[in-house]
């Protein structure tokens, strides 16, 4: 009966397709041959990643014995060469692998491409300026400054505080390390600038152009170079136009002091041994001239705007000296600070703290004629309010020596009108 059941079992399934599973095959079998398939090849892939490491091992190993081998025959080489040469072909072999490099590296933006452009042209121009003096019969070292030619003939300029010493004998170092003796052509009365003459024996100097201020902007980016610290020899410094119009009372250990009006604020880095020389733009023109820094304070540096010392290289030129048209020897612009502290009864004008002795003004009546003395208060020139935006050398600086304007000051409280011939002053 169990055979008849199996016959029919199997022929059923022949007959409908179906194939019947062999009793020798079991599943756990498969999974058995499986596994130890994959075990054998994870096997295999171990040993293989182990030979490749120690392959690269070994070339790593034999590369770097190569390379010191190679650095080491190298360094021996060059130093038998330079053994042989002489001292100063080493130098120079030095400081032209020194240029080298340094022309290798490749500016990061636009304005970095600017800056490297504007100091390889304008560093020539930049000269230090050194001072001794003859104490004894020994000469001795003064002061330090910089400054910058603006003629092909030699000219250049400076700020006054830096050859302040009529009696010191003043030279000038440039870029490549040449001296000449210069001369002090004038010192401007006024604003700390003075133009000096060097003797380049017919030999054309690189020299900068002057630009123009009457469009300088809070922000704008501008680039210092001098002879920082008196020691480090065209050191360049990039910052920007901090604020415009600001007034400073500037002082060095000499004992000169001098208020200047209408400077250029700016954070560039700007050192002792930094006075005299250019404030620039980013094309390269001179917009300032660098003359004091805030002791004890970071990132505040002054310069004159270089419209003044064109006006005074201008003047040289033309009659040897610099002059001013001048109403009072000194003054000082009154703001409602100044207003404060003197006690004064108006917080604008310009108090007088020394007046001229040499020049008269008329009143508008027929009385005695009124000197401008100390303690009186300037209030307006010609109809013109004085006060921080409008100062007395504003309105001074378009008038020539013996012209008249007519003055409203105030003394002891009551107000005068006048017409006054203004007088000289000359550096």
């Amino acid at each position: 009966m169990e055979f008849i059941e199996e016959f029919l079992h199997k022929d059923c399934a022949s007959e409908h397709g179906i194939t019947t599973p062999d009793p020798a095959f079991h599943p756990n079998a498969a999974k058995k041959h499986l596994f130890s398939f994959l075990k054998i090849a994870a096997v295999g892939l171990c040993f293989l990643s182990i030979g490749l490491g120690l392959a690269a091992g070994g070339v790593w190993y034999m590369y770097e014995r190569l390379r010191k081998e190679f650095e080491v025959t190298l360094e021996e080489e060059l130093n038998k060469i330079y053994a042989a040469l002489p001292a100063e072909s080493v130098e120079r072999i030095i400081e032209k692998t020194e240029r080298v490099v340094e022309k290798e590296y490749i500016p990061q933006t636009s304005q970095e491409d600017q800056v490297i452009a504007v100091v390889e042209k304008v560093s020539p121009a930049v000269v230090s300026i050194l001072s001794s003096k003859n104490q004894k019969g020994v000469s001795q070292e003064g002061g330090k400054g910089s400054g910058f030619f603006v003629s092909a003939d030699g000219l250049l300029i400076t700020n006054k505080h830096v050859v302040l010493d009529k009696e010191a004998v003043y030279t000038v170092v440039t870029k490549d390390g040449s001296s000449y003796e210069t001369t002090v052509l004038a010192r401007d009365p006024v604003q700390d600038i003075a133009v000096l003459k060097v003797d380049t024996k017919a030999k054309p100097v690189s020299f900068i152009e002057f630009g123009d201020v009457n469009v300088l902007g809070i922000g704008q980016s501008v680039i210092t170079i001098g002879n920082a610290l008196g020691e480090f020899r065209n050191t360049v410094s990039l910052g920007v136009v901090s604020g415009l119009g600001r007034t400073i009372t500037a002082s060095d250990n000499h004992g000169f002091i001098e208020t200047i009006e209408d400077v250029i604020q700016t954070d560039a880095a700007i050192n002792r041994g930094n006075s005299g020389g250019p404030l620039l733009n980013l094309s390269g023109k001179v917009i300032g001239v660098n003359t004091a820094t805030v002791i004890g304070a970071q990132s505040i540096g002054f310069a004159i705007p270089s419209d003044r010392a064109a006006r005074d290289l201008a003047q040289v030129q033309v009659t040897g000296n610099i002059t001013y048209a001048s109403l009072v020897e000194r003054y000082m612009t009154i703001t409602p600070e100044v207003q404060k502290e003197k006690g004064l009864s108006v917080n604008y004008g310009a108090l007088v703290l020394e007046g001229k002795k040499e020049s008269a003004a008329q009143t508008e009546s027929a009385s005695p004629a009124v000197e401008l003395r100390n303690g009186d208060i300037l209030l307006e020139i010609d109809g013109k309010r004085l006060d921080e935006a409008y100062s007395l050398s504003d309105a001074l600086e378009s008038k020539k020596p013996g012209e008249g304007v007519i003055t409203r000051f105030l003394r002891d409280g009551k107000e005068h009108l006048v017409f006054v011939l203004l007088g000289v002053q000359t550096g």
